[in-house]
């Protein structure tokens, strides 16, 4: 045991405090050579080997609490980020409860439905009066075919337009809507 002026002594207690272990584990360390306790039951921090586990313990100590500070902080902006969601899609519902936003799944299909059949009827009619017309005028089922291809070629020609348009439409609302809420409009 070393008596000179430069060793420190700490007891097995403040030993434990100060590496940051617990004082049931001291004698497994002691044991397996990891720390060396003097005769007097007291620990030198200054020896070599004491000095060298109290650094790599409080190190080990430091950035396994830096590691849970960086998990802490991930898990903050995580809950914000949900939190922020969250109220998002609560404004979306308080506004389909007030009736200024619309589901558009449900205009979408609709809007489908309604332009195929409206292009089916006038289809329809059109052959419809193509027939009459041909009737009246004599036309022969050859020539009948004829202006029937044409009225099918301007029918798709018109609902191919009105598609393109509506998408422009469609665009337009998106980009002035979209313009609107970064000026600061409310949901």
């Amino acid at each position: 045991m070393d008596t000179t002026e430069n060793t420190i002594w700490l007891t097995k207690k403040q030993f434990c405090e100060k590496s940051g272990i617990d004082q049931k584990h001291l004698s497994t360390y002691a044991e397996r050579g990891k720390i060396i306790v003097g005769d007097n039951n007291k620990i030198d921090i200054t020896n070599e080997v004491n000095a060298f586990f109290i650094e790599a313990k409080m190190y080990k100590n430091n950035e396994v609490s830096s590691t849970l500070s960086s998990i802490e902080k991930q898990k903050k902006a995580l809950d914000v980020k949900k939190i922020a969601e969250e109220i998002e899609i609560l404004k979306v519902k308080k506004d389909k409860l007030h009736g200024t936003v619309i589901p558009t799944d449900m205009v979408k299909d609709l809007f489908s439905r309604v332009v195929k059949l409206m292009i089916i009827e006038f289809d329809n009619e059109a052959d419809n009066m193509l027939t009459k017309i041909a009737a009246k005028a004599g036309l022969s089922n050859k020539d009948q075919a004829y202006f029937r291809g044409i009225f099918k070629e301007s029918i798709n020609k018109a609902s191919n337009s009105a598609i393109d348009e509506a998408k422009r439409g469609v665009s337009d609302i998106i980009n002035t809507y979209s313009e609107s809420r970064g000026r600061g409009e409310r949901l």
